[in-house]
């Protein structure tokens, strides 16, 4: 499949970002100085910190397949991935592919080196011993970064506000949000728009679960597919555009029988419904007859005594409304 994102692509010139702060940079940033879209990883694993470059090895193969998969990256360059060599890379890495003008995007991370035995968490202690990073927003409770690793926050940003053209960050994995969002709860923040914090301009930026999380659990796949369909569509234009929609909530029994003669009349073509359960019980019912309009109808209420909704005498009348 080959991209159709004539506005993604730009003109692209070699670019490599490295801090000037004294760090132990083991890996470079990479890709065009002009890109739109720039993907912001957590920190080195094995294959980076040997190669020196973001994204190589299976994770970075599993990006591409994704972003072809999406439609950003053109399939053909799925052919130039070959049989994995030492340190699990293929012969020609995602991260080779950016440096070299094949895909018009940024590849970066939050940390630009490995943390120990790969586990990201040792680079954050408690608030007591954090110092000055205990005055950031933790990773996960408890989870501070510590004093000595701020300066990877710094480059980060200063990295991104370099780009001048960047109308999108994509933040793969936990650490990425929190770095860019000031939250890390990433199974809540995947997919929608946000803005950064932190950068000296508010960019938009839309997390996704790090290739390396879906490699351990491919049922999140098809979600991230989803998520990066959306990051080609906002990457085409900044600023961050909110639909307009009308949604229903905690309607009364006269409000249901207005929205269903508003916009259940004519038939709708088409009609989508989400139920939610709990306990094993159903919870509530969400109907949208079209993208711009949806109606929650609940059935629990835990303010209530007998955590009913409904008063009893209008669930007769609720289950005699017309059906679509």
């Amino acid at each position: 499949m080959e991209s159709t994102m004539s506005a993604f692509v730009t003109e692209m010139e070699p670019s490599c970002v490295q801090s000037e702060i004294p760090l132990k940079v083991s890996a470079l940033a990479v890709g065009s100085s002009t890109a739109r879209v720039a993907f912001v990883g957590e920190a080195l694993g094995a294959a980076e910190d040997l190669h020196e470059l973001p994204l190589v090895g299976p994770t970075g193969d599993e990006l591409l397949r994704m972003l072809v998969d999406a439609g950003i990256a053109s399939s053909s360059l799925l052919e130039q991935l070959k049989p994995y060599k030492q340190y699990g890379l293929s012969s020609y890495s995602l991260g080779q592919m950016v440096r070299d003008k094949k895909i018009p995007i940024y590849l970066t991370n939050v940390f630009q080196e490995r943390p120990p035995n790969n586990n990201i968490e040792a680079f954050f202690s408690k608030k007591a011993d954090a110092g000055a990073g205990g005055k950031h927003p933790p990773l996960r409770s408890g989870k501070y970064i510590q004093a000595s690793l701020l300066p990877h926050l710094t480059r980060l940003y200063e990295e991104l506000d370099a780009l001048p053209d960047l109308n999108l960050i994509v933040a793969m994995g936990a650490t990425a949000a929190w770095a860019l969002l000031g939250d890390g709860r990433i199974g809540r923040s995947r997919g929608t728009v946000h803005a950064t914090r932190g950068t000296a301009r508010a960019v938009k930026c839309i997390p996704m679960y790090h290739p390396a999380a879906i490699l351990r659990k491919w049922s999140w796949r098809s979600v991230t597919v989803a998520d990066l369909m959306k990051v080609k569509r906002e990457a085409t234009f900044p600023g961050i555009i909110r639909p307009k929609r009308e949604i229903w909530i905690e309607p009364t029994l006269f409000d249901i029988h207005v929205y269903e003669a508003r916009f259940m009349f004519p038939k709708p073509k088409m009609l989508s419904v989400d139920i939610e359960t709990k306990h094993g019980m159903i919870t509530c019912v969400g109907l949208a007859p079209n993208k711009a309009s949806a109606i929650c109808i609940p059935f629990v209420d835990e303010r209530k005594p007998g955590y009913s909704y409904w008063p009893s005498a209008d669930w007769i009348r609720l289950f005699g409304i017309r059906r679509v």
